[in-house]
């Protein structure tokens, strides 16, 4: 159970690091993670509730995508989530319209779209 306790918290920083470091308030980090409340979000942080397995599947892309962008563009990831983006599946909008869009399908989509940039594979 503390090895649980460990890991969520271990998860929960890095998810708010990264989105502070993207310049995210707490409403567009709630719409990234489905969720309805901050309160919520911190109580999962501590292990005092549990969180979907959907909440934590976004996590982890949002961990990812931060990972995959440090070696791609490396010092500006956060400019990249917010610049405008030619890439089709990005349709000319900024990456951050599909993490917001409340859909974890579309936040997997950006995961899958850098984890093929990193190995070569142009989308």
């Amino acid at each position: 159970m503390k090895d649980e306790r460990k890991m969520r918290a271990e998860v929960c920083r890095d998810f708010e690091r990264i989105t502070k470091l993207w310049k995210l308030r707490d409403n567009e980090r709630l719409r990234i993670l489905g969720l309805n409340s901050i309160n919520r979000f911190h109580a999962f942080c501590c292990g005092t509730v549990p969180i979907s397995e959907d909440a934590y599947f976004r996590i982890l892309c949002i961990i990812q995508i931060h990972s995959a962008l440090r070696v791609l563009v490396p010092g500006n990831d956060s400019g990249w989530v917010h610049r405008p983006n030619s890439a089709k599946i990005f349709k000319g909008k900024p990456a951050l319209e599909l993490l917001l869009s409340g859909d974890s399908g579309k936040i997997k989509l950006v995961r899958d779209y850098l984890m093929g940039e990193m190995q070569g594979h142009y989308l």
